[in-house]
């Protein structure tokens, strides 16, 4: 069965939507205002895409940040035109991740470990404690063998 994908992209005052067709193209894209009225406009956009395609089954993903999603995941679960159809029951998937629970997916680049080259660790130690080391006698060496050693 082919399904239409919206991807919803919510604002603290409007909404960005685009509407996918199973191929990955373009079928429409919109902005509405972040309120019952731009909810209602998206409900109606979602349905006559629908009705144009002839598809019975749409996926509904939704980015919110905060709260400023949740009227509108509400809206399109509960009072929309998609939730009053039978035709339309069970056939609706709403996904709805919050910025922040996505982000627990991923580890951000400063988080993700960095293979660093001991030669470098060693150079760096040398020339901070260079003085201290003259004063006591003290002489670093290393020897390179093979690849270089690194650590994370």
């Amino acid at each position: 069965m082919d399904k239409l994908f919206v991807g919803i992209d919510v604002g603290s005052r409007d909404n960005a939507a685009y509407i996918m067709l199973p191929d990955g193209s373009k079928h429409s894209s919109f902005r509405v205002q972040n309120d019952l009225g731009g909810a209602q406009t998206t409900s109606k956009r979602v349905v006559s895409a629908l009705e144009e395609t002839g598809f019975v089954a749409v996926v509904i993903g939704i980015e919110a940040t905060s709260i400023y999603g949740d009227s509108l995941i509400y809206f399109l679960r509960e009072d929309g035109a998609l939730a009053g159809t039978e035709e339309a029951e069970g056939l609706i998937g709403l996904v709805y991740m919050k910025m922040k629970d996505i982000q627990q997916l991923f580890v951000s680049s400063r988080q993700r470990p960095k293979l660093i080259e001991v030669k470098g660790i060693i150079e760096k130690i040398q020339s901070i404690y260079a003085k201290a080391f003259s004063d006591n006698g003290i002489k670093v060496e290393y020897v390179k063998l093979g690849s270089p050693v690194k650590s994370k």
